[in-house]
């Protein structure tokens, strides 16, 4: 109804979450109750807090039940997997339950950022980016936490791969000498493992590969 201190306004908005997710309210009124209560405690009460207090109306039924999602305590990890022409970052809860339509924001190593949403099976494709080239990634998923974000980083496929009408398809890998799993997809949905190698440099060719056939080639760590 006028104006008020902003820094009151943000421990009384965190204070409204709080009282939903952590406190487990369910009714309006009850929960702002609890919102005042928190934020008070957070900035020890005074004129600011007395003022904020009472500087909004509250409009609608105070019995009002509030309509929530639990937020899982899981956190999102993301794995980037090199691929000859790009990285895709992989979100997953744990490592099984992929993580759709979720907003994601990558920051370079250059200061560019990129975003866009993953698909259904939990996959975010960025051509043409080396995952050495991503310095930060953030996502915004509806349901989870994710302000922890643990990166997986992958082995390096050659950015330059080669290909001849009598060689085939060719390109390098650069690993930690663990055993890795080269795979190949015409979709990012489904993989398939076409050879396996336990090296730190690795040279793949595959001779049976069409000039004209779409094809998504990626490394993957063997558990």
């Amino acid at each position: 109804s006028v104006n008020s201190y902003t820094s009151e306004n943000h421990e009384r908005a965190k204070g409204i979450f709080r009282a939903l997710y952590e406190s487990g309210y369910t009714r309006l009124a009850p929960a702002l109750a609890e919102a005042e209560r928190i934020s008070y405690s957070a900035t020890g009460g005074g004129d600011s807090w007395d003022n904020n207090t009472f500087c909004y109306l509250l409009l609608g039924d105070p019995e009002l039940t509030v309509r929530k999602k639990s937020v899982s305590r899981l956190k999102i990890t993301a794995f980037m997997t090199n691929l000859v022409s790009g990285t895709v970052i992989l979100l997953r809860e744990g490592r099984d339950v992929p993580i759709g339509e979720a907003l994601v924001n990558v920051v370079l190593v250059s200061g560019r950022s990129l975003n866009g949403f993953s698909r259904a099976d939990g996959s975010f494709l960025l051509p043409a980016v080396k995952s050495d080239d991503i310095a930060e990634i953030s996502v915004h998923a509806d349901g989870y936490s994710s302000d922890r974000l643990r990166i997986s980083k992958a082995p390096l496929i050659d950015p330059k791969p080669e290909f001849s009408a009598r060689d085939g398809f060719r390109f390098k890998i650069r690993g930690e000498g663990r055993t890795y799993a080269i795979q190949v997809s015409s979709d990012l949905l489904e993989w398939k493992t076409i050879q396996t190698f336990t090296a730190a440099e690795f040279e793949y060719v595959d001779r049976e590969a069409l000039q004209k056939t779409r094809l998504f080639y990626r490394v993957v760590p063997v558990e």
